[in-house]
């Protein structure tokens, strides 16, 4: 049972996705999401990484339900559950429910950094005029609801004062809200983290669910036809810098997203989880028009195996490839997330080893990120050396040097950006150029064997100078064979 203790899932949907958050006091993280197409194939999602995480123990498992008004798509996602897994050897008396327009609200008000009493207007879609809506007042390190979550439509708005903060749905898709609001009042859309999911969840109050209350909500979801879908010019994201990552999507929308923080599990999980995709989308084998992956800097193991695997696939399928920057990746997440404006200068910075980092300076240019440095292998002196107090930084390596934070100003160090985001990889994929010939790695720093090789040849009995000299070998001669 040690294999699946103490394991949260958040459970959501909004208006494009249906998704999920597994993790652990230890530090496991996997995030899923399937568009609304696929929704009805969220729960083989979940069954997928449960067998994966769990096989046959038991499950001892909490449930926060992330929604705004409207719980049933999570309850019903909870009672397949139930119906599925042998009841014997399973535990999910722990449901709770985290409000989603607290968590955007929240999120907003730690991007900005706003001070307290500032009042904030979380809104989510439900239908083309109208939305859900709540107000929050900012508090500490937190906010406040000031009222229940409403209905309501655009003329809500008008009671809105210039002192107020609006957030949560893409507030400029509305006509007319110009001659209402004033621009900086706007800030458009705003996703939570899944660190603030995480927290919100942690302090929620958990009860036991009451399954015969869902059985009327089942009822009705077993007797929905599934429509048969049609897919065509798929694109496949593989990134393995960090952790583990495969996005799925096509010209309008990213239909597949799942990330596993799993250590040294990448090799054994990667095949299983593309099978898996596959028959999501009711494919009996790999049909993608492109691959993109991410070339580096990053983890040497998961490099090669993201590239070994896309080029595998594009060999059997004559599918194009290309390659991603990480650190661009990593940018244009801080770009949009941010919403930085043109001629910002940004720092991808991210961790390598032994206090060094793989570092590349970005601008920001229209609604993309311009490389202005080759990326290198630097220490602190370096780029401190290399930083205005303007420049804007972001990436892992903030977090685990915190000497970082001194070199430059408070709302520039952009420490919640550590990884890239579906929707930055998705544009790099989509504005790549595609071709037919294999991947070069973006390596940047050694492989840790190359300078461990000495005390890896003593550990295998070998000499330490045969040992360099045969890896010379090999790394410089051409591979031949008596065939």
């Amino acid at each position: 049972m040690a294999k699946f203790e103490n394991f949260t899932l958040i459970l959501g949907a909004d208006y494009r996705s249906v998704w999920g958050i597994f993790y652990n006091q230890t530090g496991t993280c996997i995030k899923l999401s399937l568009s609304r197409q696929l929704a009805h194939k969220f729960f083989f999602n979940l069954i997928f990484i449960i067998d994966r995480l769990a096989g046959e123990d038991a499950i001892n498992l909490k449930i926060a339900c992330a929604a705004n008004q409207k719980l049933d798509e999570a309850l019903v996602i909870i009672l397949l559950l139930l119906k599925t897994r042998d009841p014997a050897s399973i535990s999910l008396n722990n449901i709770a429910q985290i409000n989603l327009l607290e968590a955007c609200a929240l999120e907003f008000k730690l991007r900005l950094g706003l001070a307290n009493q500032k009042r904030i207007f979380a809104f989510a879609p439900i239908a083309e005029e109208s939305f859900y809506v709540q107000r929050f007042i900012c508090q500490d390190e937190g906010v406040v609801a000031e009222g229940p979550i409403e209905t309501a439509s655009l003329a809500l708005l008008k009671v809105i004062q210039p002192s107020d903060y609006l957030c949560g749905l893409p507030l400029a898709n509305y006509h007319g809200l110009t001659n209402i609001l004033t621009p900086s009042q706007i800030y458009g859309e705003i996703e939570p983290s899944a660190d603030i999911l995480m927290d919100l969840a942690n302090k929620a109050s958990y009860n036991e669910i009451d399954i015969a209350s869902l059985e009327g909500t089942i009822a009705q979801r077993e007797k929905h036809s599934e429509a048969s879908l049609s897919f065509s010019d798929l694109t496949l994201v593989l990134d393995a810098t960090k952790g583990l990552r495969v996005i799925i999507f096509d010209a309008m929308t990213i239909h597949f997203s799942q990330s596993w923080s799993l250590h040294n599990q990448g090799t054994e999980i990667l095949v299983p989880i593309l099978y898996h995709a596959d028959a999501i989308f009711g494919l009996t084998k790999p049909r993608f028009s492109k691959i993109a992956c991410v070339l580096g800097p990053g983890s040497f193991t998961g490099i090669r195996l993201a590239l070994t695997t896309a080029q595998a696939l594009a060999r059997c399928s004559e599918t194009q490839l290309c390659g991603i920057n990480s650190l661009a990746a990593l940018c244009l997440s801080a770009k949009l997330k941010y919403d930085l404006p043109e001629g910002s200068v940004l720092w991808a910075v991210t961790s390598a080893y032994r206090n060094l980092f793989h570092l590349q300076k970005y601008l920001v240019v229209q609604d993309s990120v311009c490389p202005q440095t080759e990326p290198i292998l630097a220490g602190s002196e370096q780029l401190a050396q290399s930083l205005d107090k303007s420049d804007y930084l972001c990436g892992d390596g903030l977090v685990k040097n915190l000497d970082l934070q001194n070199l430059v100003l408070k709302d520039h160090f952009l420490n919640n950006v550590l990884e890239a985001s579906d929707q930055a990889l998705v544009r790099l994929a989509k504005s790549a150029i595609y071709t037919k010939k294999d991947l070069e790695p973006l390596y940047v720093r050694p492989c840790d064997a190359v300078d461990n090789l000495e005390r890896l040849a003593i550990r295998q009995g070998l000499k330490p100078d045969e040992a360099k000299t045969n890896f010379e070998h090999i790394l410089h001669n051409k591979p031949s064979s008596s065939i």
